[in-house]
This record gives C-alpha cells, structure tokens and sequence, in this order.
C-alpha cells in the first residue's frame, strides 16, 4: 500500500539535507587541507571520492528506510482496514438485532460489508424454505474486471441453509481474518434472518388469532344484527318504517358514518331516497333528487355486486354536489336484489377517505342480502294489502255510485270515492264532454278552491285531460311541469302548482264521455297500481254517470219548457234551489234576472199566437246565447224569463241586463217571414242582507221589474 505523502516529503527533505549538508562538510575539509599542503588538484580529486562514498552510503540508507517505511505503512493500513471491517461487524450486528424484516437485513448486510471491505460488488440470495424461490439483493459494479475473484459463503443456521452471500474482489482471494470477518457478517445476517423468520411466523400466527375472535365476534355481531333485521320485518308496522329500521341496522353492523336506501323505480330507471341512518336521519325527508343524478344507484344493480368508492371526488358515479348532499367521501354500494326482484341499493357513507376491505364488502353484501328478502317479503304483504284494499274501496265506491241517480250528485261522490281509494291524491276533477258543443267542462272538482276552476272550460287539446279523452287511453304524469301547456286548468295557480297526476277517461262503447284526474303536489306521487285502481273505478263510474244521465234526460223533459227548450218553471225552481244552497255554502255571489218582452200582448194581437210563439223562442234563443253556459235561463211563465248568475255581483248583473236589453232591442225576429221588433224590461238583484233564498230573490228581481215596467219599459232596474 502506498505511504502517506507527509511521511514520504519528510524522508525526501531529510535524504537531500543530510546529502547537501554531507558534501558541504567534505568540502570545507578539503578545501583547508589543501591550503594547508598546498596539493589542490589532490584534495578536490579526494573530495570528489569522498562525496560519491558518501552519496552512495546515504542514498542507500534512504532506500533502506523507504522499504521499512512501506511495510510499516502497509501494516497500518491493515490494522486500520481490520478495525473498520470490526467496526462495520459491529454496527451490522446492532442494526440487525433491531430488524424484523428479511429484505431489511439483505439490504443492510450487503451495503454495510461493501462499504466496509472496499468490494466491487456483493450479492445475497436467500431461498423459500417452503417453495424454494430464489430473492436476490445485490450491489456494487456490474462487472470487476479479469482479475476478479468471487467469494462464496454459505448463510446456515444449524443444519438449515438459508442461501448464501456473494463477494467479488480483484487481486486474489481474501486472507484468513478477512474470511473469518466476512464469515462473521454471513452468520450475523443468517441469524438475524432466521430471527426475522421466526419473528414473522410468530406475528402471523397471533394475528390469525386475533383475525380469527375478530372474525367471531364479527360474525357473532352480523348474527344479532340478521336477528335485527328479521325482526324488523316482522315489526315494523308498514313499509317504510321497515326501510328507516333496515337503514338504522346497516349503519351499526358496518360502522358507517351513515346508510341510506334508494328504491329503484324500473319504470323511470332511476332511484329515490327512502330511509337515512346517521347526520341525515331527521333530513332524509327533504333531500329530493332528479332522476338519473345517482347513477351509482343504477350501476350497482347493474353489476349485481357490491361497489366500492375511496374518494367520490373522483368517481364517475357521482357529482360532487351530490357528494355533499350526502355528506360523505367514500361510499359502498350494496344492491338490494331478491330472485328477479331489483328493489333498490344500500348506501354506506363515511365522511374521510375510506378503503372498503374485503371483509367489510362481504358482510355488506350478506345484510344487504338479508335487507332483500325483508324488504320484498314487506313488499308482498304490502301488495297483498293494497290490492285487498283496492277491492274494498271499488266495492265503497260502487255502493255509493247505486245509491243516487242524480248526476251532479252523482259526479262529486265519484270523485270523492276515487280521492279516498287512492292515497296520493291531494286534489282531483271530473269533466264531462258537452253534448252542444264537445267541449270538456267541469262537473266536480274536490280539493281546489280558486272559483274559476269551477267554471273552467277545458279548450286546449295539448292537455293531459283532452289528450287521454281524444286517445281513449289512461295517462301516468309523473312531472307535470315537463310540459306546463298541458295542465288542467290553464293559468289558475293552484293548477300550476299540481306536480303529477292519474287521469282515466271515461269510456262507453268506443266513446268517451269525459275523464277523471286525480293530482298532487309532489313529483311521481302515483305508482302504475294507482292508475289501474283508477281506471277500474272509471269502468264502473262510466256506467253511473251514464244512467243518470238517462235519468236526467227524462227528468228534464218534466222541466223543460217544450217551446223554448228553456227549464220551465218547477225546473227552474230545483235548480235554482241549488244554486243558491251553493252560493250560501261557499260565500259566493250570485244574481238573478226578470226579464219580461215588452207589451208582448200586442204582438199575439197584430201577428197571432204562432208568431208570438217564434218570437218567444227566438227570443229564448238569443239570450241563452248571450248568457254562460254555467247560467240558468228559464222561462217563468208567458213572456216573462227568469237567470240566475252564478258568481257575478249585482253590478256585473245589472251589465249583463243591460247588454240582453240592447241587444233585443236591436234585433229583429224574423218570424215566418214576418219581421217583429221587441224591446223588454229587466229587474235585477242578488243575495244579500235581506235576500237569503231563491223565493226572495226571485221576488226582489219581480219587484224590479215591475218598476221598470212603471217607468216606462225598455230599461233595466236594479
């Protein structure tokens, strides 16, 4: 090995001093011989012997030294080399004795003795005493040259070879002490593998104890809480408690931070929340969302297996808002699926990042099984139920539809029966097609009570109601507000406000006689089943509205009069009675006319009866024209005419007066050819302080007749 340069520039220093100092000494001694004897050339010729002798002897002695020097450098070099292989042994058997894990222990053998023995690579391979596979860690340069020179030693433990540790070096093998150290290192590092081993068949065998009471009180917990749910469903009281009761225990068994239960709606393809467990369990009510926001819900039934979500932030499945309505990060979606019966999905929501293990997704698809049948088992019954309590409402309804032949009584008890047989309904109206004019009006509203829906004549043919009439075919509206043309009663508020609807028309030998439409605020209020109900008691209403309807006609031919068609006196009377009880009942307004044709005596006098009858028709004809079809024409007696107004002031009567008073007097009735000019007289009033039945109404209206008739005629008084 080489010296170190200090020690080798010092010997340099002192070889050319004591050279120079050598020659200097001879030289000064010859010089003062030679000046002495006189003999110059002789002195210097001795000098010149004297000094090669002594270069000679020192150059010598300095290469003696330098040799000695070496070796004692080498020797050095050795021992410093022996101490830091010692020291490495050291320090490897410190860290070894900490380490628990086998590449740990390659990897610190391996860098540690390279390091220390200044190798150019070294490799350790350990073999699988159970499969027998080779693990290499290897370090150092790729190759080492010709002159390299491998090293081989084995790595045993008692009888059992664990594999060996590789050294190559360059300049031949390595010494005894250097084999002995690195036999040393290879011991350390088996022993410490053999600890590792040891160690880690230990760690596992208590962990699979410990996995294994984990796993018992797991399964121990999972069988209370089946318990729980089996009890839940024979408990729970109806369906939807049976939904919060399942939540509540799915939440529990999975420590969730909260569950929820979508039911999948197959029809709309989509799913709506229906219990909460957690944060949300009081609010779960008011979270509504659109079809198709979750697709989370319809690819987990889909899939028909379990789908598990770390970080929804960045899922497909769900949008982040949805994300924050749900108040979670990680969620497990679990479908509830019984035989074909795809009834909905579990979630489980945890508020951080969660990874699902697969013992978490197994237990979560073995409740989510058990949710299944509880909840398709609540499902039969609940069908069961309903179906007993559909045949018991359409039995209700037909005792009540053959308990009256009056139509209009008849029509309010249609509705109020269907409004009662079906549960989501808020609101609901039955209309009829006018025979006159086709149109649809009417006849019965229950729930609603802006007073022009009462009088609302349906002429928009894009309406569900005039659609469902025009195609002889019952209609689901799950989202009304999709198209708001197509509502029932145009700009009325409370009409704009219905969200979804069943309308079932009402058909009697390929003919439509109007429908019945039943509505609610809420989006997809009504399931199918309800519009089957619907349209069954719609069969047997068709049949009740169309017997009375017969029973009508030949009721009204008793109080029709026969040459005006109006209502004759005893119909108007019945009617008018009506109309006053509604008008009192309600708090509504209402007026009533007198009209009697001014000095009509003349006219059967100048023209004869039979022109005096086609003035009193035409004359008929031209008022019930003028006037609503909700208004009540009727011919009094002789050539006086009696309306009743239903919601008009007496302000707007006296209006309507005065516009059926110009018009008669601008007409001319063209009776057999002959033309007859007519004026009358009108008396008007309405219901109020004093007024409080038809009698009085009729009498206050006579009474202002009959002071039109005193002031002149041609004039209305009120």
């Amino acid at each position: 090995m080489d010296r170190s340069p200090s020690t080798a520039q010092r010997l340099r220093w002192l070889k050319w001093v004591l050279l120079f100092l050598g020659v200097f000494a001879l030289a000064v001694v010859e010089l003062l011989l030679a000046l002495s004897d006189r003999q110059p050339w002789g002195h210097a010729l001795q000098w010149l012997v004297e000094s090669a002798i002594y270069v000679i002897l020192i150059l010598l002695t300095f290469r003696e030294i330098s040799h000695l020097q070496a070796r004692l450098d080498q020797q050095l070099e050795e021992s410093r080399h022996l101490a830091r292989v010692q020291a490495a042994l050291i320090q490897l058997g410190m860290k070894l004795a900490t380490s628990r894990d086998e590449m740990t222990i390659c990897k610190l053998t391996v860098e540690i003795i390279l390091r220390a023995l200044l190798y150019e690579r070294a490799e350790l391979v350990l073999v699988d005493p159970v499969g027998g596979e080779q693990w290499r860690y290897a370090s150092g340069t790729a190759s080492a040259g010709e002159n390299a020179y491998g090293v081989e030693i084995p790595l045993t433990v008692g009888m059992e070879r664990l594999g060996s540790l590789y050294f190559v070096r360059r300049n031949g093998p390595p010494g005894d002490s250097e084999y002995s150290m690195l036999l040393s290192a290879a011991n350390q590092a088996a022993l410490a593998i053999a600890n590792a081993r040891l160690y880690a068949d230990q760690f596992k065998q208590r962990l699979n104890a410990e996995r294994g009471e984990i796993e018992l009180r797991q399964r121990e917990r999972s069988l209370e809480v089946f318990k729980e749910i089996a009890r839940a469903a024979l408990e729970s009281p109806n369906f939807m408690a049976l939904l919060q009761a399942l939540a509540d225990n799915l939440g529990v068994l999975l420590h969730s931070d909260s569950a929820f239960i979508f039911l999948w709606d197959d029809s709309r393809k989509t799913g709506q929340l229906a219990a909460a467990w957690g944060v949300l369990r009081q609010s779960a009510a008011s979270l509504q969302f659109e079809p198709g926001e979750i697709p989370l819900v319809g690819a987990a039934l889909e899939s028909g297996k379990a789908l598990a979500i770390t970080d929804i932030s960045t899922s497909a499945f769900l949008r982040p808002q949805i994300a924050a309505k749900l108040q979670s990060r990680a969620l497990l979606a679990l479908p509830l699926i019984a035989g074909d019966l795809r009834l909905g999905v579990a979630l489980l929501g945890h508020r951080g990042e969660h990874v699902f293990t697969a013992d978490e997704v197994s237990l979560g698809e073995q409740a989510a099984g058990q949710v299944a049948l509880a909840m398709a088992r609540a499902r039969a019954l609940e069908a069961a139920q309903q179906r007993a309590n559909e045949l018991d409402a359409l039995q209700k309804a037909n005792a009540v539809l053959l308990s009256t032949l009056d139509l209009e009584n008849l029509l309010g008890q249609i509705l109020d029966a269907a409004i009662s047989a079906i549960p989501a309904a808020e609101k609901g109206s039955l209309h009829l097609v006018a025979r006159d004019t086709g149109q649809l009006q009417v006849r019965a509203v229950q729930g609603y009570t802006d007073a022009r829906i009462r009088v609302f004549s349906l002429t928009s043919s894009t309406s569900y109601i005039a659609r469902a009439v025009r195609e002889h075919r019952p209609l689901l509206v799950q989202d009304a507000h999709i198209d708001p043309r197509a509502g029932t009663f145009g700009d009325v508020p409370e009409s704009q406000a219905m969200a979804s609807s069943i309308i079932a028309p009402l058909l009697m030998g390929g003919k439509s006689l109007g429908a019945i439409s039943l509505d609610s605020y809420h989006k997809y209020a009504f399931s199918q089943a309800d519009l089957r109900l619907l349209v069954s008691f719609a069969t047997t209403a068709t049949t009740a509205i169309q017997n009375a309807q017969l029973h009508s006609e030949v009721q009204k031919q008793a109080i029709t009069d026969t040459l005006t068609t109006l209502y004759n006196r005893r119909g108007f009377e019945e009617l008018g009675r009506r109309e006053v009880e509604r008008a009192l009942r309600f708090g509504r307004p209402l007026s009533a006319l007198m009209l009697d044709i001014d000095f009509f005596k003349q006219v059967n006098d100048i023209y004869g009866h039979q022109i005096g009858d086609q003035v009193l028709s035409g004359f008929a004809q031209r008022c019930s024209q003028e006037l609503r079809q909700i208004d009540l024409l009727g011919r009094y007696g002789g050539d006086e005419f009696v309306a009743l107004l239903p919601e008009t002031e007496l302000e707007g009567a006296r209006q309507v007066a005065e516009r059926l008073r110009t018009l008669v007097s601008q007409v001319t009735f063209a009776a057999s050819a002959v033309p007859v000019k007519i004026t009358m007289s009108v008396g008007v009033a309405a219901l109020g302080e004093g007024v409080k039945d038809l009698d009085g109404l009729v009498k206050a209206a006579d009474q202002a007749l009959y002071r039109a008739k005193r002031s002149g005629r041609n004039r209305v008084i009120v």
